[in-house]
């Protein structure tokens, strides 16, 4: 099992821990809106799918508010993953920086 270590004698001021918590809490915040932005999609998704299997089962308006609204979910979504793929890279690009200081022999041993 692999341990986080922060290397402190890098960064004594503490400034590149401070960026490296917030690019993994922005990290998780992106991620979690995405998640949820997905289970929206797949709740009204529910009544797109019943409209197809009874075509008179809702009237014109309410479809269109329905399509209308998995179509807002869609882009919200799309925009979340996105800015979930850089916050990533960002995360790893702050880990690597860490775990630069850190020379590591025997990977199943750490210390």
């Amino acid at each position: 099992m692999l341990q986080f270590r922060f290397n402190s004698k890098l960064d004594s001021g503490g400034f590149n821990l401070r960026a490296l918590l917030k690019a993994q809490i922005t990290y998780e915040h992106l991620s979690g809106f995405r998640s949820l932005y997905v289970h929206l999609m797949a709740v009204v998704a529910l009544p797109v799918w019943l409209q197809a299997i009874w075509p008179n089962l809702l009237p014109p308006e309410t479809r269109f508010l329905v399509l209308a609204l998995w179509g807002v979910l869609f882009s919200l979504a799309s925009c979340a993953t996105i800015m979930e793929f850089l916050a990533r890279r960002e995360l790893n690009r702050r880990l690597a920086a860490n775990n630069r200081g850190f020379e590591v022999t025997d990977p199943g041993r750490l210390s």
